[in-house]
């Protein structure tokens, strides 16, 4: 049995045009006194306008339809489609807070996941795990944001939500309804103390929402990759679930990474004051790991203390500000307008 081609993206589009010069057609048709009997039309070879009809029938029903899609497909066709831009790059500033990633080396050193435990357990992966897979990129994730709610303190707590379902959301209306839902790898909310109970036991991302009472302050999202791939073929991904996340928590802004657990992109996204569209920024890719000289023929990897020291302290200071756009006294980044990757 052959499949039909499933309509998206340039296909949607070109179906469009054709439709509307069908139509153009149609209304040329309808002017000609002999184009509407059907027997008249098949004697002497003439266009049926109800076969026209029929036809346009079938390509609205096409098109027009709501159609489901998941994170997964989503690319850079649908993120023109929402109204979704690319803004520039967050663009590392050349002396990042080192008072602040010195606070991170030494706070909550008595923690199970404390710094030092953190190097070890990377440096763990580094020897003794196979590359590549998703599911390998998720321990070191884990690792990641194990010691970044660690570090949290004061009247708010981080709440790392892992698998979580986000129900679909309509994010395109033309040329037909587009409800977008999925699976987000990973979600760190930033909830007031009292209100962490109900949130962990929520079922969904908009129960969290509603359980958190108006007192979620806002919420950062990570996609996990496996290492073999390029990251930035799955940025659009990313900013589809960063856009819909935002959506259900009602911010304009929401920060983000994507990552291989070794690899790191940021990604900041501003939602339009009436929540179509919007337009992102995203770093360059930085690495954990690198390469340690050995004497065996054998290729061994270490970590960059210095450079995790960086992402745990980013990571730390992004989920702290999930929901607020970027500031010039930012310690890590400047956003830097129209600059290509």
């Amino acid at each position: 049995m052959v499949k039909r081609k499933k309509v998206s993206g340039r296909d949607s589009l070109e179906l469009s045009l054709a439709l509307h010069y069908v139509k153009r057609w149609r209304e040329v048709l309808a002017k000609e006194p002999d184009a509407a009997p059907d027997d008249l039309a098949e004697e002497e070879e003439l266009t049926d306008i109800y076969a026209v009809d029929r036809f346009i029938s079938l390509m609205e029903d096409r098109l027009f339809v709501e159609k489901s899609m998941g994170f997964s497909s989503a690319n850079d066709a649908l993120l023109e489609s929402m109204g979704i831009t690319f803004a520039g790059i967050l663009l590392e500033k050349a002396k990042p807070g080192e008072e602040k990633l010195r606070r991170v080396r030494e706070q909550h050193g008595d923690h199970g996941m404390s710094q030092t435990n953190l190097y070890a357990t990377l440096n763990f992966l580094c020897q003794y795990t196979m590359a590549h897979s998703e599911a390998l990129a998720r321990l070191w994730i884990d690792a990641f944001l194990s010691r970044v709610t660690a570090i949290a303190h004061g009247t708010t707590r981080h709440v790392m939500g892992v698998g979580v379902f986000v129900e679909p959301n309509i994010v395109v209306e033309q040329p037909r309804r587009v409800r977008l839902a999925g699976l987000v790898d990973y979600v760190v909310f930033l909830v007031e103390d009292r209100f962490a109970g109900s949130v962990m036991n929520a079922p969904n991302l908009t129960r969290a929402v509603r359980e958190a009472q108006d007192k979620l302050h806002g919420l950062f999202v990570a996609e996990a990759k496996g290492q073999e791939r390029n990251l930035k073929h799955h940025i659009a991904q990313v900013i589809a679930e960063m856009f819909t996340c935002a959506k259900c928590l009602g911010s304009r802004y929401i920060r983000g990474a994507l990552t291989s657990g070794t690899e790191w992109i940021f990604l900041l996204l501003e939602v339009n004051a009436d929540q179509k569209g919007g337009r992102y920024w995203q770093s360059y890719p930085r690495r954990v790991n690198r390469d340690m000289e050995t004497d065996a023929n054998v290729r061994t990897w270490t970590v960059q203390q210095h450079t995790v020291d960086t992402i745990v302290a980013i990571l730390a200071d992004w989920t702290l500000h999930c929901a607020e756009n970027l500031t010039d006294d930012d310690d890590w980044f400047e956003l830097v307008m129209g600059k290509g990757t």
